[in-house]
């Protein structure tokens, strides 16, 4: 069942206002779903929500973070340590620690280039940076953009459209964005704490209403201007994967070296395959 956005001049049905008058706001809202919020508001200019999320993504240029992370698919669940750099619009790294505090594998990424080192092993991968790429080899269906997005705690969606709603609901004290194609169908949707204009969920739907990706932002806390979610879970409702990212020791817009994003590579290393290198990567969370 397709997924809509309510007319302005149709919010409530019969039913569910008789529910409102008999048993209050909070009522109704725990009887629909968690991504359905009860539209008590219609904004006049959702336009302003959009320039207050692009505010606050402002303020962050590099992020340098210690963190655990826990994976949970049908087949497998565990924990890793992990060390993340990013710079804004230009390059990730990310570095795998083992509990003796080495690292067992190196990625660097940018907009063309995927490259993945396993120093044990003395192998790496060079492949292109392509979502496809990056699905096969983490199953994780994200690209670059949005995987850096979501460690920064920011919005993960396209957000650069005309179509959209503001929704704000006042026994949540939440704005709700939502982006809707030309039928009027949601694709999108954004929620944004009304008091202090951070995005505490961001939903992706597919054609059909299904929820495709769901990432939740938790435990905000100051770094520096910034406010960040120590606390990032992100759900694949379709492949039953959890990923839940919790931060340990995060640096914010700190000099980072001119060479960071090059990893260097011994000659002696063998160069693999996509497969290998993802056999590789399996193992060492085993």
């Amino acid at each position: 069942m397709k997924r809509r956005i309510i007319n302005r001049w149709y919010i409530l049905p019969l039913f569910i206002i008789s529910l409102f008058l008999l048993f209050g706001c909070e009522t109704v809202i725990q009887g629909v779903r968690p991504y359905q919020p009860f539209p008590d508001e219609i904004l006049e200019s959702p336009g302003t929500l959009v320039n207050e999320l692009r505010k606050r993504e402002g303020l962050l240029e590099n992020l340098k973070a210690i963190t655990h992370l826990t994976l949970n698919t049908p087949d497998k669940n565990l924990t890793t340590k992990e060390v993340f750099i990013l710079k804004k619009n230009l390059a990730l790294r990310v570095e795998t620690i083992n509990f003796f505090g080495q690292p067992t594998m190196y990625l660097v990424s940018n907009n063309k280039e995927l490259l993945v080192y396993f120093p044990f092993e003395g192998k790496f991968l060079r492949t292109e940076a392509t979502r496809k790429n990056l699905y096969k080899w983490t199953g994780v269906n994200l690209n670059l953009s949005q995987i850096m997005k979501i460690l920064s705690g920011t919005v993960p969606l396209s957000i650069d459209t005309k179509q959209m709603r503001g929704i704000y609901t006042s026994s949540e004290k939440r704005y709700i964005l939502q982006i809707y194609n030309n039928e009027e169908d949601v694709l999108e949707e954004i929620w944004i704490e009304a008091d202090r204009f951070i995005p505490a969920r961001s939903l992706l739907f597919s054609p059909e209403g299904e929820v495709l990706l769901d990432v939740e932002y938790h435990h905000f806390k100051k770094v520096q201007d910034y406010l960040l979610p120590f606390s990032i879970k992100v759900s694949f409702p379709k492949e039953n994967t959890d990923i839940k990212i919790v931060y340990k020791k995060v640096y914010i817009n700190q000099k980072l070296s001119d060479d960071i994003f090059d990893l260097f590579i011994p000659k002696k290393a063998i160069e693999i395959t996509l497969n290998e290198s993802s056999k590789l990567y399996e193992r060492d969370r085993d």
